[in-house]
């Protein structure tokens, strides 16, 4: 028996015992619902309307989240044209389905209950064909059509089904339980639904594609490309003594030896019957990518060497030798080699007539100021100060600095594990704030975003000399190969479209 059933079994115990006399046998009954995709029952505690009102309430989050759709209304069009060709040929082609490509450099996709679908610009740049975009696609589409998402957060209710009788008598509950489903999509979106429900979603993707006039392996080219991309990230995580941003619709083993995956697909090749006679005209994937963003973008700003550019905002700082940085759409962190402090730098708006000094204590009222500094930068409003943090048994002091530049506040809050690490760090701290800097005409230039260019491979191709012409910083010829689908060793076709980065 599976999970599902053994839930739709133990519900319908409770109820016929009196236990949950409280609901409505309709909700009862309707917690055992057929799945569109596999025929099998599931027990799910979501309506279909319901299901469609929390995609479309987590959609405005997701997309904040993500630093925004990207601003390309041409590949978005193209993104939801494929996406809604793999739809229509699902399980639940009734659904209104909606597609974004996300302005994130991350490699991920991931979906919403509803039809909410997501793909990043980082996610796109790896793949070479308009079939293995249909694929990723149609991976999320199967996780939306088998109802991954509904079925993990009907678990978590019944886990806490007690609490949830509670919230139909006592509405006020509903705001806990509303976090509590938020937070299950959020880990579904970093960690995925797990090996099952990963394969499903592989399975049913490869059948929308063989339906659409795709062929379904390009599912498994997909999952060949990312799985090299994993790779390639644990290596750089290891260097930079952090956890690997994982695409999480990646097994542990490789695509070409993993028996389930590939019956999967076989047997998706059947469904290559029951496409349209007359298939779609594929469309010319790379020239869609031609100018793409790769890494950081000029919303966000860009970390050049060792010096932050923000573009938008006309301001750059020098980061501390050595530390790594990770670039969120709302903050930059920036973390020591040994990773025992973290400095902070968000931007906010200031309040009229609010002094530097009241910025930062306003938002310290309750903890003791030990120790104001002097920050001078010509022309700009300053306020630097240790705040003492943490507790009375382990005081943990933070630099709080704040610079005023053309009606905002840039906050530079700087943190180190425990008082000692802080005080060998705070120098650190201050010396970013010093660098604070309207950027000048020729800074402008490095503050652009790095783009993908096409290239037409003319004879040999000596990638190491390509890769030491490229503005990428950290292994440029790795990158450039996994871009193009040739990692660790590929050589390049003459007369192939080569992607580059300029």
């Amino acid at each position: 028996m599976t999970n599902d059933a053994k839930a739709c079994h133990y519900v319908m115990t409770l109820f016929r015992s009196g236990l949950l006399i409280v609901l409505a046998a309709g909700f009862v009954l309707g917690a055992c619902a057929m799945n569109p995709a596999t025929g099998k029952n599931d027990f799910v505690l979501m309506s279909e309307k319901d299901e469609i009102e929390l995609g479309s309430e987590a959609h405005a989050q997701i997309v904040r989240q993500f630093g925004g759709a990207y601003e390309d209304p041409a590949l978005q069009d193209y993104a939801r044209r494929v996406g809604e060709r793999i739809a229509a040929n699902s399980h639940r082609k009734e659904l209104s389905y909606h597609f974004t490509v996300l302005d994130s450099s991350e490699v991920n996709a991931f979906a919403l209950p509803g039809g909410y679908i997501y793909i990043t610009r980082g996610l796109l740049a790896y793949l070479n064909s308009e079939a293995e975009l249909a694929a990723v696609l149609g991976h999320e589409i199967g996780h939306v059509t088998a109802r991954h998402s509904v079925r993990q957060i009907s678990g978590t209710r019944a886990a806490q089904i007690g609490y949830t009788i509670g919230s139909v008598l006592l509405p006020e509950l509903g705001n806990q339980i509303g976090q509590g489903l938020f937070n299950v999509l959020g880990g579904a979106i970093t960690s995925g639904y797990g090996r099952e429900h990963e394969l499903e979603a592989d399975r049913l993707g490869a059948g929308y594609l063989a339906r659409s006039g795709y062929d379904p392996r390009a599912m498994l080219k997909v999952l060949e490309v990312l799985k090299n991309q994993e790779v390639y990230e644990r290596q750089l995580a290891t260097e930079g003594g952090r956890q690997p941003k994982i695409y999480h619709g990646v097994f542990a083993s490789h695509p070409s030896s993993d028996k389930r995956l590939q019956e999967a697909v076989a047997y998706a090749e059947q469904d290559s019957n029951a496409a349209p006679e007359e298939t779609h005209e594929l469309e010319d994937y790379p020239a869609y990518l031609d100018g793409l963003v790769y890494g950081d973008s000029e919303r966000a700003g860009v970390v050049r060497g060792e010096v932050f550019y923000h573009a938008d905002l006309g301001i750059g700082f020098t980061l501390p030798a050595q530390w790594s940085s990770e670039n969120f759409p709302e903050r930059l962190v920036l973390q020591s080699p040994t990773r025992d402090a973290v400095l902070q730098v968000s931007v906010e708006g200031i309040e009229e007539g609010q002094a530097p000094r009241e910025f930062v204590r306003s938002r310290n009222r309750s903890r003791t100021v030990q120790r104001e500094d002097v920050l001078e930068l010509a022309g700009l409003e300053t306020y630097s100060a240790i705040i003492e943090g943490g507790t009375a048994t382990t005081p943990r002091p933070e630099r709080a600095s704040v610079i005023y530049h053309q009606a905002l506040a840039y906050l530079f809050v700087g943190v180190g594990k425990n008082r000692e690490a802080f005080e060998r760090y705070d120098a650190d701290f201050v010396a970013v704030a010093r660098s604070f800097h309207p950027l000048s005409e020729t800074e402008q230039g490095l503050a652009a975003a790095l783009r993908i260019r096409l290239l037409r491979v003319d004879g040999d191709l000596d990638f190491a000399g390509l890769a030491q012409q490229s503005p990428l910083a950290a292994h440029p010829e790795e990158q450039l190969r996994l871009l193009n689908q040739l990692y660790p060793d590929g050589v390049p076709a003459p007369g192939s479209l080569l992607k580059i980065i300029q």
